[in-house]
């Protein structure tokens, strides 16, 4: 197996198996506060990583449609990637 894919199967191993900081935080406040809490932690932690999701891809959006040198920029990361 090639060096690099092994490296890839551990990163996402390790990306799937441990819990991020939402969860941490959900756990915490289940600690804390009890049943009221834990129901409420997970849904706005969701509600701020959607909102997030969405202004950046709206911010994105806007700067590629009126900047056609960032269009590029992002062209150019894209085949970079694929490489």
């Amino acid at each position: 197996m090639d060096k690099s894919i092994a490296l890839y199967l551990f990163v996402s191993f390790v990306a799937c198996v441990t819990p991020g900081s939402g969860v941490l935080y959900t756990i915490a406040s289940g600690f804390r506060g009890g049943m009221k809490c834990v129901l409420a932690s997970p849904l706005g932690t969701c509600l701020g990583c959607s909102l997030m999701s969405a202004l950046s891809a709206t911010g994105l959006g806007a700067l590629i449609a009126n900047s056609p040198a960032a269009y590029s920029v992002l062209q150019m990361v894209s085949a970079l990637v694929l490489v």
